[in-house]
């Protein structure tokens, strides 16, 4: 799980004994790791960045430093947040899809290539089984409350965001039985 604020106090404890490092949190999962094409997200100095940089890139095809130590984390939160959120719009949309008779499998396929594609409706087409959503559903809704908590502490309400997440989360196994029955 991330937490900006331990990452930073790390930071501190690392800096008070003369020594520097980077909190570096990864997206792209099981896939992008195999095919090297993840996406690093890096907090901390950018010398220590552009020194480390080399070694992000031989398992990352993006790598952005997003600030001081904690930035990675913060943003890996963010990223959480917009999946989640993005997937209870797939859900909805897929939903109205199916209630009106739509082919839900060749309106993803067709979405996908489209302005309107995500990887929220990438997944739910494709890696997210009923079986799989099952198991994420409990840890989506996790996700979203360290976003919440890090956004509080930085002055800012995440309240929309929050209800929207916990939402797709709720959502995450009933819309990907309707993607499996669509598909048999």
């Amino acid at each position: 799980m991330c937490d900006p604020a331990e990452a930073e106090r790390i930071g501190a404890h690392v800096a008070e004994a003369g020594a520097v490092c980077l909190d570096a949190p990864v997206s792209g999962g099981g896939p992008g790791a195999r095919a090297r094409t993840l996406t690093t997200c890096v907090g901390g100095h950018s010398d220590t960045f552009r020194a480390a940089r080399p070694v992000f890139e031989a398992f990352s095809d993006t790598v952005r430093l997003m600030g001081p130590v904690g930035g990675g984390q913060l943003t890996e939160l963010f990223n959480d947040a917009l999946t989640i959120t993005n997937m209870k719009n797939a859900e909805d949309v897929l939903a109205l899809a199916e209630r009106i008779g739509l082919d839900v499998p060749t309106l993803i396929e067709a979405i996908g290539a489209g302005s309107g594609g995500s990887a929220a409706l990438r997944a739910l087409g494709t890696d997210i089984t009923p079986d799989l959503a099952e198991h994420l559903q409990p840890l989506m809704r996790e996700d979203m409350h360290p976003f919440a908590h890090a956004v509080r502490e930085r002055g800012a309400c995440p309240d929309d965001v929050l209800a929207r997440g916990e939402a797709g989360a709720s959502g995450l196994v009933q819309a990907a039985r309707l993607v499996a029955r669509a598909r048999a």
